[in-house]
């Protein structure tokens, strides 16, 4: 694999393997509108698991290529260091400075069995770029990156607040159609859903029950209690490769947003995969 940057002025300090099994790239660079990080793969390298970091800020996930090459935009336009005005999802040292360093290497078979958060992807995109998991939606607040499907899969849990970093959500624009989506990128056997609502009190409301449809075609609902504590379902889904969770009913209160903070989805890749 290769990793490398789309940019003008960019210093390649240094690019090279990871312990021979991985790559990183060190870059002398102050990110600028319109910066992409490259990942390509060889076609014996694609539908495989890695962890990727692309900024010492943020913390590594374990993601599923299914294309190559993998394209992932900076983003600039949200970011605190080049665009103080507008709310950001990334910690403030995110994508900051002139020093970065972006690895990429393979899960171990250990890593790839284990029962993990198969939702979790910190450099998750709008757009559907062949890396996994993915989430999407059919409503988003304003359009608004603080409220966009991705940040329900981030890893960021905190909920007694609302906005931006930490406390980026999935909102649903007090439209009771919303439905949040999820693609794993190929089968995985599922153990147990966790979901984080948005608790930031009186000003949230909250759903009181909330339907998930897996890619079988199956469905569970999920009753939900007024509470700023992960609420866990047990599940027990072999082969799945997607699910859609909508049908969310709001509590009878006075505030008109409820709000995902995190959407968990434990399980081990599937032998089917």
């Amino acid at each position: 694999m290769k990793i490398s940057l789309s940019t003008t002025g960019a210093t390649v300090r240094k690019v090279g393997p990871v312990s021979g099994t991985g790559s990183f790239l060190l870059l002398s660079h102050t990110y600028e509108a319109g910066d992409e990080i490259v990942i390509e793969f060889d076609p014996t390298e694609l539908n495989q698991s890695y962890w990727v970091q692309l900024d010492a800020a943020l913390a590594p996930s374990l993601v599923y290529f299914t294309k190559s090459p993998w394209r992932y935009r900076v983003p600039t336009d949200f970011l605190r260091v080049t665009a103080p005005d507008k709310e950001s999802i990334y910690p403030e040292q995110a994508f900051a400075g002139q020093e970065h360093l972006l690895r990429v290497w393979p899960a171990v078979h250990q890593e790839q069995v284990e029962v993990r958060n198969l939702a979790r992807n910190t450099y998750d995109q709008a757009d559907d770029t062949g890396a996994y998991p993915h989430a999407f939606a059919n409503i988003e607040t304003r359009h608004d990156p603080t409220f966009a499907a991705r940040n329900a899969i981030d890893g960021y849990t905190l909920n007694d607040h609302h906005g931006a970093f930490p406390y980026q959500s999935w909102g649903i624009n007090q439209d009771p159609q919303a439905a949040f989506s999820l693609s794993f990128g190929r089968p995985v056997d599922l153990t147990q859903l966790t979901v984080v609502l948005r608790a930031d009190f009186p000003h949230d409301s909250y759903w009181t029950q909330g339907t998930v449809t897996f890619s079988d075609g199956t469905k569970v609902l999920l009753n939900f209690n007024k509470s700023a504590a992960p609420q866990s379902f047990s599940v027990q889904k072999k082969g799945i490769t997607g699910l859609t969770f909508d049908h969310l009913i709001k509590a009878d209160d006075d505030s008109p947003f409820p709000a995902l903070i995190e959407f968990e989805a434990w399980g081990t890749d599937s032998d089917e995969a």
